[in-house]
């Protein structure tokens, strides 16, 4: 396929596809050895997959100034310059490809001057080829909830795994499981609750549905009353909460000494490191996740399951939430993921991606509605239904693993993913379920 190429002129865009006869030149006949004047400038502008954008700068230039632009050697375009400087958007390129770029000037009908040569290289996909193992706990009331990953080798799930004792005369309930990198222990995570007059009703067997580490140290637990514990890698931290008086359950994220907590009804709330306060979230939606980056964190908010409200996207940046700009968010979106926050994505009956300012909806190959996403990076996403789908992200398009699964009795609710390693959990009638994928 021949690339296709975009010449942008400042405060003008003209769009041009390479074809054989127009303004453009598409021959692969090689231009003479160029001088070298030092007029003729070339920079990487921005990089994607299959595309590269480029800067071409001639000082001194007009409108009859004329240019051609060589890759690896081959003239892959010419004009004439409409300002002093040009940008020249290059598609259909291959992945994890080098390109090497020069610009030449052109008076006359010569060649007077080029520039150094440049490169410039697309961006990496990620493998999808990964190995499943699916694992099944308990008995059919037990659940999984949610999963984080602190390494491949420091994993926790919550829920609620009920089992028999050995004699099979009592149901033991767990509510805790973790991944030492070769087998899954079940744990019970103690809860507190103060009721006043100096009763504390101390339980092992609350089911908890969130769990998430800012670091090895500082593992945190909530329940689905909304009871709290820490796990500081040797021993438990327990809480004392007063009746009515717990965290949000839905989601946390943050820093050791500045974690948030999202919840139902527009709940938020913010941890210092020592006490925990209610923010003002600003919406009346159920905040169904939350993630960040840096000192900045967004949440995602809705009504669950397609009822007539809108999604929106809160941010958050110390004890400060306001409602950001949601054009395009899709309604019913459960969660969201990004590096940066030039590209964010979010799930939920639907795949949208935000680029700028503006939410576009994109096909994705899912069966039922997605119910979490997370990743390592924009080439290597991951995403799960409650129809049993896992769904891979390489940078360009979505790949689905359909015979973990075939008879779709997998209810997925959460996924971590940690380098070359993922982490998903959820049930099924007779259990609960973890899958397990490695990359090869």
């Amino acid at each position: 396929m021949r690339p296709l190429l975009i010449f942008q002129a400042a405060k003008c865009v003209i769009v041009l596809a390479i074809v054989a006869l127009s303004l453009f030149s598409c021959s692969e006949e090689k231009p003479v050895a160029p001088p070298f004047k030092g007029s003729v400038f070339m920079r990487l502008v921005a990089s994607d997959y299959t595309s590269l954008v480029v800067s071409l700068s001639i000082t001194g230039s007009t409108r009859k100034t004329g240019f051609i632009l060589t890759r690896n050697g081959s003239r892959v375009v010419d004009g004439t310059m409409q300002s002093a400087d040009t940008l020249l958007h290059d598609t259909t390129l291959i992945p994890s490809t080098n390109y090497l770029y020069r610009g030449l000037r052109i008076e006359n009908g010569q060649v007077v001057d080029s520039s150094e040569i440049l490169i410039a290289r697309t961006k990496d996909t990620t493998s999808s080829e990964f190995h499943f193992e699916v694992s099944y706990f308990g008995d059919n009331e037990s659940y999984l909830k949610d999963v984080f990953a602190i390494s491949p080798t420091n994993v926790w799930a919550v829920g609620k795994i009920q089992v028999y004792d050995s004699t099979r005369a009592k149901n033991v309930i767990y509510n805790a499981m973790h991944f030492d990198g070769k087998s899954w222990a079940l744990r019970q995570v103690p809860m507190n609750f103060d009721f006043g007059g100096g009763q504390i009703l101390r339980t092992f067997n609350q089911p908890i549905t969130s769990v998430f580490a800012p670091d090895p140290t500082e593992v945190w637990f909530i329940s689905e009353t909304g009871g709290a514990c820490r796990w500081n890698g040797a021993t438990w931290v327990e809480m004392v909460l007063k009746q009515g008086d717990g965290f949000p359950m839905n989601k946390m994220w943050g820093t050791r000494n500045n974690l948030y907590f999202v919840g139902p009804s527009g709940l938020l709330q913010h941890w210092d490191g020592a006490k925990k306060d209610k923010l003002v979230s600003g919406t009346a939606l159920d905040i169904n996740d939350i993630w960040g980056v840096g000192d900045t964190a967004l949440c995602v908010a809705s009504k669950w399951l397609f009822e007539s409200t809108e999604s929106e996207i809160i941010r958050l940046v110390g004890v400060e939430a306001r409602i950001q700009n949601s054009i395009g968010l899709p309604k019913s979106m459960k969660s969201l993921w990004y590096a940066s926050s030039s590209t964010i994505y979010s799930v939920g009956g639907f795949y949208a991606r935000m680029e700028g300012t503006v939410w576009k909806s994109l096909p994705i190959p899912a069966r039922g509605f997605l119910m979490s996403i997370r990743g390592n990076a924009d080439n290597d996403l991951f995403a799960v239904s409650q129809r049993g789908d896992v769904l891979h992200y390489d940078g360009l398009h979505w790949a689905s693993y359909p015979n973990i699964d075939p008879q779709s009795l997998n209810y997925l609710e959460s996924v971590a993913v940690c380098g070359d390693h993922i982490f998903a959990v959820g049930w099924r009638p007779t259990g609960a379920v973890i899958l397990h994928g490695t990359r090869y």
